[in-house]
């Protein structure tokens, strides 16, 4: 299973990355762009905090089959948000968080009861 470029299946790739426009499933370009810390992760509050050294545009969240399943996209170019995942069933996530200049950090959540 892929994910922009990056395999589900070995998570020490997922992380903050320029997108290079690459299509092979291989990260070409793994520059840091900014970084990004969730909690609480495993999450059963409902509540997920981000915190990121970059002004958040928005958030996608996908499930691990690759399907957008919420986004968020009003945060006023904060770099400390939380978003409600109350509506999220039990099981692993992927959040694709875009700052203001479009670059993007994957980090996968998982949701408990």
């Amino acid at each position: 299973i892929t994910f922009d470029n990056v395999e589900l299946l070995k998570p020490e790739h997922i992380n903050a990355t320029r997108d290079s426009g690459n299509s092979s499933n291989d990260i070409k370009d793994s520059s840091k762009v900014f970084d990004v810390s969730l909690y609480p992760n495993p999450n059963g509050t409902g509540t997920l905090f981000i915190n990121t050294t970059a002004s958040i545009n928005n958030v996608k969240v996908f499930d691990i089959a690759g399907k957008e399943v919420a986004a968020y996209n009003s945060f006023n170019e904060s770099k400390n948000e939380q978003i409600d995942v109350s509506r999220l069933s039990p099981g692993l996530y992927i959040l694709k968080i875009q700052d203001v200049k479009g670059s993007t950090a994957q980090k996968k959540i998982t949701i408990q009861n």
